[in-house]
């Protein structure tokens, strides 16, 4: 048996059954059904006092996905940068080491009495 909507407390409260001979007892199937109305009623309650919480917290969490997703590009874009960098960091350090080795072999050629401007 498949219901399109869900019971309610007060379905199962006015739910109505024919007797038939030979059936279960009225009096034991209203009291079980009282005690599952019972029960519904306390979990409809807690739903309802739990729902806006959930609604919050679903709420959060699509806020933390955006922001992940923004973060995400910004490593992204913040990687690349980085990668530029390292490459121009390496050129810069490899021209660098180039003129330092160059003024050593100038000040070397200049212990020798030779000028360094004057080769050719």
């Amino acid at each position: 048996m498949k219901n399109k909507n869900p019971l309610t407390s007060l379905e199962i409260l006015n739910k109505k059954f024919v007797a038939k001979a030979p059936g279960y007892d009225p009096e034991e199937v209203d009291l079980f059904l009282d005690e599952v109305r019972e029960q519904f009623r306390t979990l409809e309650k807690s739903i309802n006092e739990q729902m806006p919480l959930l609604i919050s917290e679903v709420e959060k969490l699509r806020d933390y996905k955006k922001r992940y997703e923004e973060l995400l590009v910004r490593y992204q874009t913040l990687e690349k940068k980085v990668q530029v960098l390292d490459k121009s960091a390496y050129t810069a350090k490899a021209k660098l080491e180039l003129l330092m080795r160059i003024d050593a072999l100038e000040k070397a050629l200049y212990k020798l009495g030779r000028d360094p401007t004057k080769i050719k």
